[in-house]
C-alpha cells in the first residue's frame, strides 16, 4: 500500500516514530520499567485486554509492568493508518514466556493489538491499547 498524500518523507517518519513507540512499550513492559512503559501513552491513555479496561492514566499504566511475569512482546505485520495528529494501528502480537532462570523460551500465546495514537509534543503516543489474546487471559491478569 503506497504511503498516502504527496508527503511521503513525513509518512514515513511518522510510520517509523510509531513502530518504534509500540517496540518500546513492549521492551519497557517486558523489563518491569514502569515509568518507560507509561511515558508510551498520553497523560489520560488507556489499556484494555480482551473486554477489560486494565488501566487508565499514566499513574496506573504505571502499575502494569510492575511485577515481572517473564513475557517477551513482539509485534508484527502493522497497519498504521495516518490522519494529521492522530492515527490507528493494527499489528500481531506474539507472546512469548520466559523461564525463571532464563534457560527456556516459549511461545504463550498469540493476538493483536489496535491501537489509537496521537501526536503531542513529545511525539507519538498511545491514546489508547487494545490488546486481544487467543488464550484465555486469566493466565495474564490473574483475575
Amino acid at each position: 500500500m503506497p504511503a498516502p498524500g504527496p508527503d511521503r518523507t513525513a509518512y514515513v517518519a511518522d510510520w517509523i516514530e510509531i513502530r518504534t513507540l509500540t517496540a518500546v512499550s513492549g521492551a519497557s513492559f517486558d523489563a518491569c520499567d514502569c515509568d518507560g512503559y507509561a511515558a508510551t501513552f498520553t497523560a489520560d491513555g488507556e489499556m484494555w485486554l480482551d473486554a477489560e479496561r486494565l488501566s487508565a492514566g499514566r499513574d496506573e499504566l504505571a502499575k502494569l509492568p510492575a511485577k515481572p511475569r517473564g513475557f517477551v512482546h513482539v509485534t508484527t505485520d502493522p497497519i498504521i493508518e495516518l490522519d494529521g495528529c492522530t492515527a490507528t494501528q493494527r499489528c500481531t502480537l506474539l507472546l512469548y514466556r520466559r523461564s525463571r532462570d532464563g534457560s527456556k523460551v516459549s511461545l504463550f500465546s498469540t493476538g493483536r493489538y489496535e491501537d489509537r495514537l496521537v501526536r503531542t509534543d513529545d511525539g507519538w503516543r498511545f491514546a489508547r491499547r487494545h490488546g486481544w489474546l487467543d488464550i484465555n487471559t486469566t493466565a495474564v491478569t490473574g483475575s
